[in-house]
């Protein structure tokens, strides 16, 4: 994905039912990136914001590059309790030129008091690398907005309010997609919102579906001219209604080679954990 603006990175969080909807100038009923509040980004929500030491053991001993990337993502960690043990464990997510790659990242957690963690040992990772076989199709091109949600395929199992990132992409994008790999195995999404001037100037849509032979990644982004003294809630109306840039890869994915890595803490990351809620059980990798 293209590198973000000067503001530091944000989050999607899903907006709840009942929260009131900005006026923007769609039809309405459409699902919008207006419907979506945006907010500093905590550790794992994305790419660039996963530990040094992950990043670094991924790019040299993995070859997966950002720069090279067509998409990327993180999946922010979630605390479980196993039996007596506490496991950190985080996703993360490459599709390049050549492969989808899909990181599996834990470790083990010694509880301190309340909700508080400690690390006691580094990350360790599991690369999942699917080669592409055949040919790969990659198509890029300008789509108008157009972000009214499919109710009968979307997902809501987050709950009321729950929109999924490619349900505030066109409908000819979410066509494709749909069509490609319509009940996917893997299904990964991030949404980030850039700042100039402190209000919003652009959005970056990404997206991975796949099954056990099929893969299809979309790279999406809406970009504005931020004017001298704008108004952010005009700012916000503009960049909802604003074309996609967008890119879509589809490709066949060959045998599965594993990489298992261990990621060194000694390159500065943070050892402090704070989770308020655990979590049992696996849940969804989306």
């Amino acid at each position: 994905m293209p590198p973000r603006r000067d503001a530091g990175p944000g989050e999607v969080v899903r907006r709840s039912a009942g929260m009131p909807s900005r006026a923007v100038d769609v039809d309405p009923g459409a699902s919008s990136t207006s419907d979506v509040d945006f907010a500093a980004a905590p550790a794992w929500s994305a790419w660039k914001l996963m530990p040094p030491s992950v990043q670094v053991r991924l790019k040299v001993d993995a070859r997966l590059d950002p720069i090279v990337a067509i998409v990327n993502g993180a999946k922010e960690p979630v605390v479980r309790k196993r039996g007596d043990r506490y496991v950190e464990r985080a996703y993360a997510w490459s599709v390049d030129h050549q492969s989808l790659a899909v990181v599996d990242a834990s470790r083990q957690l010694e509880r301190m008091d309340g909700a508080r963690f400690r690390p006691v040992e580094s990350w360790q990772l599991t690369v999942r690398r699917r080669p592409f076989v055949g040919e790969v199709r990659q198509r890029s091109g300008t789509v108008p907005a157009d972000r009214a949600v499919d109710t009968d395929v979307a997902d809501t199992s987050g709950g009321p309010g729950w929109v999924d990132v490619i349900d505030l992409l066109p409908a000819p994008v979410r066509a494709q997609v749909r069509a490609v790999v319509p009940k996917p195995e893997v299904d990964f999404d991030v949404l980030l919102q850039g700042n100039e001037r402190g209000v919003p100037a652009d959005h970056e849509a990404g997206l991975v579906r796949a099954t056990a032979n099929m893969m299809i990644a979309v790279s999406a982004t809406q970009t504005i001219q931020v004017r001298r003294r704008m108004p952010a809630d005009e700012a916000e109306r503009q960049l909802a209604v604003a074309p996609w840039d967008v890119t879509t890869v589809t490709a066949q994915l060959g045998p599965e080679r594993i990489i298992e890595l261990d990621a060194d803490r000694s390159l500065g990351d943070a050892v402090g954990v704070n989770r308020a809620e655990l979590s049992h059980g696996d849940g969804r990798t989306s």
